[in-house]
């Protein structure tokens, strides 16, 4: 998706349709009804606001940003986010639609995280069933625009760090959806689409879930999913360790092989960083990747650690029995799993803190297959699923290298990490027909030109399975049926 909202150095990139004969579509089944005044439904703006905020959107010469389900609109220090209505598919104008009020109840649980994390919201409004969203103007540009230094890389890691404690995951962490500002620090915008873990400890993508879930007792908002303290969610989710299939999405999930939530440090590496680490952006490219390694390590996963700390799985706790799985042997795996899941965090605290060059090719290699794993990218000449395999084989290949060079907590970091990665990946099915990832287009030959790496003996299979799991639509089942005592639920899901 293209920026939500535009600053001043990124005007020049925006292209704006035209729009002569416009004419504005009202909302398919599952939105609100027919609203003929303009309302302000949430936040701190009156309808006479809503109004005021509404006549800039009139007029085209105030967009400075589009993207394919929206508009962003600028009036002085606020912008407008509108869903765009000029699809000729209707369906897309719905989830447009959708998207703007999903977008706004992320923002506002950031928000109170937070102030500083993402742009922050103002209010909501409706007109005529649809949503806009009034938020700060950002003014600043995107890591692409300007180069990512050390003080931007920690700040994003901070944020992230924020961000996957409380279980929220942008999934779309693109540069244009990342700002830096004057004084070095960072904003995340443009998150109609992401996943969050809900009190049972399931991953519930936005997407995929109803509007229905977002509206409560007049305000907009995710209290029905979200109402306990992180730590409590935490622990519900290694419960929900047989009902996700982390292969069919490994790109998004985080690193450590004893969690079953996914990471927004994930998303930008594949979605950001492995462009930013592989093009021309920047000169010394090692250099970025030491000190992202290196503040990944101090805090990120010290973050993590001292995070999951707290999380206690209780036999008696009101929010672990919601999870289905009541027995005492399941207590006990949960318990042990967390148990190895904070010494996880403990290993890669103290190894990517100091980074070696083992550590830096390991980080490099899991970046690109991250990449490999997503098969919407074009960072390619050929089909990421057919240079799966090959990213695969190259991580597994300096991971088994790395081991046969180190001792002590960094061969037992990476020998964790071969583990988890060959767990991850027993059920991954690779396309029958599989090539060797050119040289010019490998992260790994660019950054260590030195480095030879044998090609492992290939299986031939179909990358079908993976593209055709649906683990998180029982996940959104078991939710629905948790809070309304059915699971019969019929909404289409839009990956």
């Amino acid at each position: 998706m293209i920026s939500a909202i535009c600053g001043v150095n990124s005007l020049s990139r925006v292209s704006v349709p035209s729009f002569k004969g416009r004419r504005q579509v009202l909302p398919e089944n599952g939105n609100d009804s027919f609203i003929p005044s303009i309302k302000a439904i949430d936040g701190n703006i009156t309808d006479e606001d809503a109004a005021r905020f509404l006549k800039t959107t009139e007029n085209f010469k105030n967009c400075v940003g589009c993207g394919y389900t929206s508009y962003v609109f600028k009036t002085g220090k606020y912008a407008i986010k509108s869903p765009r209505t000029d699809h000729s598919d209707k369906y897309w104008i719905g989830v447009g639609n959708d998207k703007i009020l999903k977008e706004y109840a992320i923002l506002k649980k950031i928000s109170d995280i937070s102030p500083d994390i993402a742009v922050k919201p103002v209010g909501l409004i409706q007109k005529k069933g649809f949503y806009h969203i009034v938020e700060d103007f950002i003014d600043g540009c995107h890591p692409y625009d300007n180069n990512m230094n050390d003080a931007h890389l920690k700040d994003l890691m901070s944020k992230f760090t924020q961000l996957d404690k409380n279980g929220i995951c942008s999934a779309d962490l693109q540069s244009a959806n990342i700002f830096f500002l004057k004084d070095g620090s960072s904003r995340l915008i443009d998150l109609g689409s992401y996943t969050f873990l809900s009190d049972n400890g399931s991953t519930i993508p936005s997407d995929g879930l109803p509007v229905e879930f977002y509206k409560e007792d007049g305000k907009i908002g995710l209290d029905k999913l979200m109402n306990t303290r992180s730590e409590s969610r935490y622990a519900a989710s290694f419960f929900n360790k047989n009902k996700i299939d982390i292969a069919c999405d490994m790109k998004n999930y985080a690193d450590n092989p004893y969690l079953n939530t996914k990471s927004n440090i994930s998303n930008f590496e594949f979605r950001n960083l492995f462009t930013f680490l592989r093009e021309d952006y920047v000169k010394n490219p090692m250099e970025i990747l030491k000190n992202y390694v290196k503040a990944k390590g101090e805090i990120y996963h010290a973050g993590m650690h001292d995070f999951l700390k707290k999380v206690n799985i209780d036999e008696n706790d009101f929010y672990i029995k919601m999870s289905e799985e009541k027995s005492s042997q399941s207590v006990k795996s949960a318990k042990q799993d967390l148990q190895n899941a904070i010494h996880y965090e403990e290993l890669a605290k103290e190894v990517l803190s100091n980074p070696t060059e083992e550590v830096l090719k390991a980080e490099a290699a899991k970046i690109q297959l991250k990449m490999f794993f997503n098969p919407d990218s074009w960072h390619s000449s050929i089909p990421h699923e057919k240079g799966l395999q090959d990213a695969y084989n190259q991580t597994i290949e300096i991971l088994k290298d790395n081991i046969s060079k180190t001792e002590g907590k960094t061969k037992e970091y990476f020998t964790e990490t071969l583990n988890g990665l060959q767990e991850r990946f027993k059920n991954v099915v690779f396309a029958d027909e599989q090539l060797k990832i050119p040289d010019d287009e490998n992260l790994i030959k660019k950054l260590f030109p030195e480095s030879q790496i044998s090609k492992l003996p290939q299986k031939k299979y179909s990358m079908a399975k993976i593209l055709g799991s649906a683990a998180f639509c029982s996940a959104i089942a078991g939710i629905i049926k948790h809070k309304y005592g059915s699971d019969k639920q019929d909404k289409k899901i839009d990956k």
